[in-house]
């Protein structure tokens, strides 16, 4: 009874709610958004849920009645956008009375989410490339850019969320002749992503605001609803040129992802060296975001999970070869992406463990490598995750659920100093080491061997200093015979 209380409480506490953003730009470039940190947190304990029930074939429950997040409890209605499979984009650019688009602010729109370009640097491309290529090819984005929608008064009018919220319903409504459902991928009868674009003065900084979902439902025209979830931002650029940098960022959000730079104190801030694209500037993903998003997976081999299991029963030699993240040409069995090395099969992914990746592409994400002689920016890149979670679905340790790995013992992140390159060892012998946090021993070992402008060769495993003589365990390509399959238990196991 006293649950059922709580949960009742906690829905009465969610059921509405506004996200403010402000948005930050300077020469074209949208550096962060200031996102409520609950709102996003429930995001993403929905995203664990919605993986972790997929692990398991189906919903985890925190006794018979409740589920992880207390979202699921709302009519079982969802509030993350599918992150795979073909998703529609409708966008809604709004000006005021005093505060018009520029022409080229216009004409930029249209191709900053939907123009189709094989340039090879992730930063470059569009909403629909970018996602296309970091997910490989798993998520398929399309969709349309609505004629301007004209507010009757001026901007600081809606500087109120009710004033917002019914402009944005009074803007979107005015739409009569359209076939809203054209713009519902998944079939559930909502819009997935709508997406709205705000007017706002050429070359002002600081004064750009929005909102981020959650609007009141929406009933559109033709019997489609917009959810209580939207993506609103600021539209700064006074250029032609693609910068898709903020919206990218954005729809991270709506696919369950949190934020992760310091600006405002979030405690998961990373390094913006590291580039990834929920942190302030990025053209990455890191490959635990990639796997709660189903863009990697075991099933397909590109993920490989070394447990202690696979010391204790096999002790296979084999190099194995981690292609690099940017590379999405060659998606197939034969290319792993990302290495997992957990002493418990039975937690992953959520407990403490480590996560390899291969990146060659420097701050842009080339997806053909920088080349030259060069490899300041070609390395393992190693993540120390601590992912468990509690009943309610919040990680344990939220300012440590994911980190770099310093090769250096240093901060700020640099490529030249803390990607492991060839020769580098990493192991419960090196500083830093691969025992966990509070100093608990894993015998975790990473030994790259080489590196290129496709792959790593590596030699990994876990090393047992009290078995002897001590195996060197390389696990090579994905094969069944060698990565043990098990029927994954739910994470309250």
């Amino acid at each position: 009874m006293q649950q059922k209380k709580l949960v009742g409480l906690i829905l009465l506490v969610i059921s509405v709610f506004i996200i403010s953003v402000n948005v930050y730009a300077n020469n074209d470039t949208v550096s962060c958004c200031d996102s409520n940190t609950k709102v996003i947190e429930e995001l993403h304990n929905e995203l664990i849920q919605k993986r972790n029930d997929k692990l398991n074939d189906g919903p985890n429950y925190w006794n018979s009645e409740f589920n992880i997040s207390p979202f699921s409890l709302i009519n079982s209605v969802t509030y993350l956008t599918p992150s795979t499979g073909d998703v529609r984009i409708l966008v809604l650019p709004i000006e005021f009375s005093d505060t018009k688009f520029s022409q080229s602010q216009l004409e930029s729109i249209e191709p900053t989410f939907f123009e189709k370009d094989d340039a090879n640097v992730i930063t470059n491309l569009s909403v629909v490339e970018a996602y296309n290529r970091l997910s490989y090819g798993k998520l398929n984005m399309s969709g349309n850019v609505l004629p301007v929608y004209s507010a009757p008064e001026n901007k600081d009018y809606y500087s109120d969320n009710t004033s917002w919220n019914n402009l944005i319903e009074e803007a979107i409504t005015s739409y009569t002749d359209i076939d809203f459902s054209q713009y519902d991928g998944d079939s559930d009868g909502y819009i997935d992503i709508f997406f709205v674009e705000i007017a706002n003065n050429p070359g002002v900084s600081g004064e750009a605001w929005g909102s981020y979902a959650t609007l009141h439902k929406i009933d559109l025209p033709d019997g489609m609803k917009i959810a209580s979830r939207a993506q609103v931002t600021t539209y700064t650029r006074t250029s032609t040129s693609v910068v898709s940098s903020s919206e990218v960022h954005e729809i991270g959000h709506l696919l369950g992802l949190p934020d992760n730079y310091s600006a405002y104190g979030y405690e998961c801030a990373l390094d913006k060296n590291l580039n990834e694209i929920m942190s302030q500037y990025g053209a990455y993903f890191n490959v635990y975001y990639k796997y709660l998003l189903e863009w990697i997976s075991e099933e397909d081999g590109t993920v490989t999970v070394l447990t202690y299991d696979d010391i204790l029963d096999e002790n296979i030699l084999e190099k194995m070869e981690l292609y690099a993240v940017e590379k999405n040409n060659n998606f197939n069995a034969e290319t792993t992406k990302a290495i997992f090395l957990i002493p418990n099969k039975a937690k992953f992914p959520f407990d403490e463990c480590y996560a390899v990746e291969y990146r060659v592409g420097g701050a842009g994400g080339r997806s053909e490598g920088i080349g030259g002689d060069s490899n300041d920016d070609k390395g393992i890149l190693l993540w120390h995750l601590d992912t468990s979670t509690n009943q309610y679905g919040n990680y344990n340790k939220p300012g440590n659920f994911i980190q770099p790995v310093y090769k250096s013992g240093e901060k700020p992140f640099e490529t030249s100093k803390d990607l492991y390159v060839t020769g580098d060892i990493f192991s419960s012998d090196t500083n830093p080491s691969s025992n966990f946090y509070n100093d608990v021993y894993t015998g975790a070992y990473l030994k790259v061997l080489d590196i290129d402008n496709e792959k790593a060769t590596v030699e990994v495993g876990f090393k047992d200093p009290d078995l002897n003589p001590a195996p060197s365990i390389t696990i090579g390509k994905p094969s069944r015979k060698y990565v043990r399959r098990y029927k994954y238990p739910t994470i309250m196991d």
